[in-house]
């Protein structure tokens, strides 16, 4: 028996149809990571090349993450990711210990990272339509319901705003980052998606959520 899966969407906005992707296949992932590196080279230089063998902007995480991409004009314009544990630890773990609350519930929990908008469209609620599209598919098409992320405080209320919670209130220095200091926040996906979309639906300035396209496919109800 055959059930309904959307794995791209199209969102109509004043600046043409934003593309959203569910990453598919080498040339997405790709597509991705290029950008990726494109912004790192700018602003965190230290997350290039750290992996010998793998892409320049790529790490070993990715193998097991959820990866997002967005186009607009046919070009690459955003990309995040959203990963399991690797073999019990988190990218984050890397950096600072977990805390409790996250370590809890290590198994149902995804990290999100590296998620990157391209310089030129910063401030046109690219990152907000990319990450209600990606918490949206995540609560319809996964068991997860959680996610969290080591963040700046800026961007810690980024996503308090879109319904997370901070996690750790006292910011904390991360040697590894250029010594820059980091909170934890965590929030739930389909709370997240709608928070957004409430958002974005008050405030139409770049998209039109009330016409967005889904592209569907199919999949197994079962042995997906």
């Amino acid at each position: 028996m055959l059930r309904t899966r959307w794995t791209s969407a199209v969102v109509p906005g004043v600046l043409g149809d934003l593309e959203f992707r569910v990453v598919a296949d080498q040339d997405e992932r790709r597509e991705a990571f290029d950008l990726r590196a494109r912004v790192f080279e700018r602003c965190s230089d230290y997350l290039i090349d750290a992996h010998p063998g793998l892409h320049s902007a790529e790490d070993p995480h990715d193998a097991v993450a959820h990866q997002f991409l967005c186009r607009l004009g046919g070009e690459a314009i955003a990309a995040a990711r959203f990963g399991p544990a690797l073999a019990g630890r988190f990218e984050a773990e890397e950096l600072a210990r977990l805390p409790s609350a996250l370590a809890e519930m290590r198994e149902e929990t995804f990290q999100v990272s590296r998620v990157v908008v391209r310089e030129d469209v910063r401030k046109r609620q690219v990152s907000e339509a990319m990450l209600q599209l990606a918490c949206r598919w995540l609560s319809e098409h996964t068991p997860i319901r959680h996610y969290f992320a080591l963040c700046l405080p800026r961007l810690a209320q980024f996503y308090e705003h879109f319904g997370a919670e901070w996690v750790t209130r006292e910011p904390f220095v991360v040697p590894a980052r250029r010594g820059n200091s980091y909170v934890w926040i965590r929030g739930e996906h389909a709370h997240t998606a709608a928070t957004i979309r409430a958002y974005l639906d008050r405030e139409p300035r770049n998209w039109d959520f009330a016409g967005c396209r889904l592209g569907l496919a199919h999949a197994r109800a079962t042995g997906e």
